[in-house]
């Protein structure tokens, strides 16, 4: 009974996955292992394992070089993403190390995303190495998880709380509300209207 697939991959390494994707931007086995430093004939076996532990030919030579298949094209793509990936995991546990990487845990309501949206850019740009999490929500379950120590901060309305006055605020922008109400309502030619007028309203 052969190995599954996800098993086989288990022995996939780094320098395998390197080789995959040099193989791909220089179109040839003899290339790829130069610009790695690995010999032609240490290539060709570890090209050669990689086929063996997804069981599918991952190239066919033309006389162009190398051409990945379907299987080769798909391999090729997660080799790629788990470089990069594994690249990323590098860069931050520096930063972490050297005491200049940080994590800010945001949370906004639907109404303010497109202004989280257009700072984001922003702020990336001023502050590289803080690394951002966004989180939607309501604003209710934003505060739990304000109190919960699961947010640094958060886009929305404080004023849901039961005492809004135990968080520090800061007032940036203005929420235009509009009432929609059948033509025939004795309001509906009102330029303004107070919430105690609409409370009475049904």
């Amino acid at each position: 009974m052969s190995e599954p697939v996800t098993r086989g991959l288990g022995r996939l390494t780094t320098r395998q996955m390197l080789l995959l994707a040099t193989i791909d931007d220089s179109a040839s086995l003899k290339g790829a292992a130069t610009r790695i430093g690995m010999s032609q004939p240490r290539a060709t076996k570890s090209l050669q394992e990689i086929e063996d532990m997804v069981e599918q030919q991952l190239f066919t030579r033309t006389n162009r070089g190398l051409t990945p298949t379907i299987a080769g094209a798909c391999a090729i793509r997660h080799a790629k993403v788990m470089l990069s990936q594994i690249g990323s995991l590098e860069e931050e546990l520096r930063h972490i190390a050297e005491g200049a990487w940080a994590k800010l845990r945001i949370g906004t309501i639907m109404g303010a995303t497109p202004i989280v949206t257009e700072a984001i850019g922003t702020f990336s740009e001023r502050f590289p190495n803080v690394s951002l999490e966004i989180l939607e929500d309501t604003s209710v379950e934003l505060l739990r998880l304000l109190d919960r120590g699961d947010l640094d901060l958060m886009i929305g309305r404080s004023s849901v709380s039961g005492r809004p006055e135990l968080y520090d605020t800061v007032a940036f922008h203005d929420e235009l509300l509009t009432v929609v109400a059948n033509p025939a309502h004795p309001l509906v030619e009102r330029k303004r209207v107070t919430l105690a007028e609409l409370s009475q309203s049904r």
